[in-house]
């Protein structure tokens, strides 16, 4: 009944409470772990099945583009080669949907990337959308290449475009990605006409579900 008795209770209670602690950790590990693994082959199963259309669909448009063309005028030609393209858009997108669901896993490997090739590439995977809201798009003249995850930075960009696009009210949106080189950093902006944040929510929005 003296105080280290006192001490010694609680000191065997929080004993056993990080057993138990501990118990249900390695549990949810396990469990973290299976799901971790039915989230690589539900990725992989859908991404497989995915690409057998694209596949389809760019093989059946090369044999029409191949065994037709002569029926064919410019614009049916040139409209047969945006919808190959656009499959094999289609088919990197897939891969990198694959990648993204293994970053927290395994990371991407890191590579020298040309920004302008990235940025190219969002460009085209929103071509139908630039031309239906009337999008005048414009690109810094100079890009740099550097050492960074393709992957991340092209959803990056990606997202920025996108959500200029999602939030311009206007009849014209207007969409700029520049660069500024300031020593060894790489510095981007991507600048629009659209309505904008305000002032007092620029650090807000930063923060987890806001």
């Amino acid at each position: 009944g003296d105080e280290i008795g006192e001490l010694a209770a609680s000191f065997n209670a929080m004993v056993e409470d990080l057993a138990r602690s501990r118990e249900e950790l390695t549990r949810y590990s396990k469990a973290l772990e299976k799901s971790n693994r039915e989230l690589d082959d539900f990725t992989y199963i859908v991404s497989h099945d995915l690409k057998e259309p694209l596949r389809s669909l760019d093989a059946f448009s090369k044999f029409i583009y191949e065994d037709y063309t002569e029926r064919l005028d410019e614009q049916g030609r040139g409209y047969l080669e945006r919808i190959r393209v656009n499959a094999r858009r289609m088919q990197q997108l897939i891969e990198d949907l694959l990648a993204i669901s293994r970053l927290s896993r395994k990371p991407n490997e890191l590579q020298a990337v040309d920004a302008r090739q990235i940025i190219g590439d969002v460009s085209r995977r929103f071509e139908y959308l630039f031309a239906e809201r009337h999008v005048e798009f414009r690109v810094s003249p100079v890009l740099p290449t550097m050492i960074c995850d393709r992957v991340r930075l092209t959803e990056v960009f990606a997202n920025l475009v996108s959500n200029a696009v999602k939030y311009c009210e206007k009849p014209a949106c207007r969409i700029e990605i520049g660069y500024e080189a300031e020593s060894a950093d790489h510095h981007f902006f991507v600048r629009d006409n659209g309505s904008g944040i305000p002032s007092e929510y620029f650090e807000k929005i930063f923060e987890i579900f806001q």
